[in-house]
């Protein structure tokens, strides 16, 4: 017992070491910058949105926060299915609120 134990440790150190230096990212990755279209009105998402917001609103962005992973995967793929120029998509997963009582 003593011995395999002796011997996972430098394993799993190895296993470590290797696993975290593919997980890193170059620093000197080339980025282009790039700019959010203007001309979707064009478009019925376009159209869509300037119809939900307000004159004096319509200089700014905004975002919604979805329910549930599967909400958000089901809104992600009905936007994608009805894009007609490009996908502009930015999303983010939050920590897990507290959950009272078990799941």
């Amino acid at each position: 017992m003593g011995t395999s134990r002796t011997l996972a440790i430098p394993v799993l150190l190895l296993a470590w070491a290797l696993l975290s230096g593919c997980a890193s990212l170059p620093a000197d990755v080339q980025r282009h910058p790039f700019e959010a279209l203007t001309d979707v009105t064009s478009t019925r998402l376009g159209r869509i949105a300037a119809a939900a917001t307000p004159d004096d609103k319509r200089h700014l962005s905004g975002f919604r926060l979805l329910p549930t992973g599967d909400y958000a995967f089901n809104a992600r793929i009905a936007l994608a299915r009805r894009a007609e120029k490009t996908l502009d998509v930015q999303y983010y997963i939050g920590p897990m609120p507290a959950i009272a009582g078990p799941c």
